[in-house]
């Protein structure tokens, strides 16, 4: 197979592989923790052929696992691959049958790589994931509108002048028969 070059910070992109190897085997890419390499590459990462993989980002799994379902439900229904791209290769995932690897664009931590896959994986196609539509929604409404409450009351303005005035000889007068009571008990 040729390589497979990964654009950096590629996003939105699904690549589906066939997995043509024992249960065992399959099993270890599905598991993804055993280190036995003399360049401590995980199974996938050796699988791949690149360097490094994030594991979270890739599902390896039995297409019979998916019962009814099929490989093309899931891909349209569990991952959102654009359906005119599973029409097109339709007849080609009806016939994945055994293991299959999904590798997801974030699976290369947004760096450009080269993938060299081993001869047991097949790419089956590189599908287009349907972004979700981040369309703001204009809101029309009188409550959204900008400064659309009542104001409140207008607070009351302090006294002034003499008023004012004779509430602060008042207050003191009461802090000194205050201070005066506390000094002769």
């Amino acid at each position: 197979m040729p390589k497979i070059t990964i654009p950096k910070n590629e996003h939105g992109k699904l690549r589906v592989f066939a997995l043509s190897m024992s249960d065992d085997a399959a099993q270890a890419l599905h598991d993804n923790d055993d280190i036995t390499s003399a360049e401590d590459l995980r199974p996938q990462e050796r699988a791949l052929g690149t360097t490094f993989v994030d594991a979270i980002k890739v599902e390896v799994f039995r297409v019979a696992d998916l019962g009814e379902f099929g490989l093309a439900g899931y891909l349209r229904d569990g991952v959102d691959v654009n359906e005119a791209e599973i029409s097109r290769d339709a007849a080609k995932l009806a016939k994945v049958d055994g293991w299959v690897m999904l590798v997801y664009s974030p699976a290369f931590g947004g760096v450009e790589a080269t993938l060299d896959p081993i001869p047991e994986l097949t790419l089956i196609g590189t599908y287009s994931q349907e972004q979700a539509d981040s369309t703001p929604i204009p809101l029309e409404s009188e409550a959204a509108a900008p400064y659309t409450g009542i104001p409140g009351a207008v607070p009351p303005i302090p006294p002034k002048g003499r008023a004012g005035g004779s509430l602060v000889v008042v207050g003191l007068a009461v802090l000194a028969a205050l201070i005066l009571w506390w000094a002769l008990r």
